[in-house]
């Protein structure tokens, strides 16, 4: 079973790099314009797990929009669980942590919330 399940993530995963690589077309902004979101998006860090569903979602917006975030795999290194349980107080995946200019963090747990995130900050930019 645990094979399956398994096998199943990876081909999944592969099947969503074929998908965002091929049939979605990135945006195309002036380089100015793309610095500017770049710095606007080094706040952001988002945990993710590889063969998430749901993680899966928010890569093909950052890829078709040139949304340039660190990721994290939660799925790798445990550490990265031990840091969003710590910060946030609760071990969901996806979690974006947006670091203020005051110095605090602000987690956002679930992709929809993310994503409404991610769309609001672009908004503010272009």
């Amino acid at each position: 079973m645990f094979l399956m399940r398994k096998s199943a993530g990876v081909c999944s995963l592969l099947v969503e790099q074929i998908s965002v690589k091929f049939l979605s077309k990135p945006v195309c902004r002036p380089l100015p314009a793309q610095k500017k979101l770049d710095q606007k998006f080094k706040r952001f860090e988002l945990y993710e797990l590889k063969r998430c569903h749901d993680c899966s979602k928010l890569r093909r917006l950052m890829y078709k929009e040139q949304i340039n975030i660190q990721t994290n795999n939660a799925e790798k290194y445990e550490c990265y669980r031990n840091e969003i349980l710590k910060g946030g107080g609760k071990v969901q995946f996806p979690c974006l942590k947006i670091r203020q200019p005051d110095g605090s963090k602000k987690w956002i747990y679930g992709s929809e919330a993310i994503y409404n995130q991610l769309q609001q900050e672009l908004e503010s930019v272009t």
